[in-house]
């Protein structure tokens, strides 16, 4: 008798490899979905909880390194108890002129940490949506295959 689980019903065949491949891609697709989701949770209630701040460039820095000349916007922006912080954006790559003097952006922060910010931008939650979109690729594949047996092979 072949091995079988207790999807039975729906023909789930464990020796057939093509189908743990997309038995895999379930399971995998639903622990990737469950963790995105729980980091998106936590990113929005961060950006719930941090206060905002309007930085501008005041400088720009020239870095030399062995990829060539590149520079680092700094930005300057006051916390909510009046303190100063500077912030050097990390890019790397960029012109002078890409980051022109007093130009503003939004920053977000921890009030226990002020010079950890962060732009406010997509960019907080880019590789976290990123994981739900691959998690949910990953779903449409593996069901997709077992829908396909059900209504096209076995229909």
């Amino acid at each position: 008798m072949a091995a079988t689980s207790c999807c039975a019903g729906i023909g789930v065949d464990l020796t057939n490899k093509n189908m743990l491949l997309f038995i895999a891609f379930i399971i995998a697709g639903v622990l990737l979905f469950i963790f995105s989701v729980r980091q998106l949770r936590h990113k929005i209630k961060w950006v719930q909880h941090s206060e905002r701040a309007v930085g501008k460039v005041i400088r720009t820095e020239e870095i030399n390194d062995s990829d060539g000349t590149y520079y680092r916007p700094v930005f300057e922006y006051t916390t909510r108890s009046g303190k100063t912080i500077e912030y050097r954006h990390g890019t790397s790559g960029s012109n002078q002129n890409a980051w022109p003097l007093g130009y503003t952006q939004t920053f977000i922060y921890d009030p226990a940490q002020p010079t950890q910010a962060r732009f406010l931008s997509y960019g907080v939650f880019q590789f976290t949506v990123l994981l739900v979109g691959i998690a949910v690729a990953l779903l449409v594949i593996g069901c997709g295959y077992f829908l396909y047996r059900y209504f096209l092979v076995t229909g």
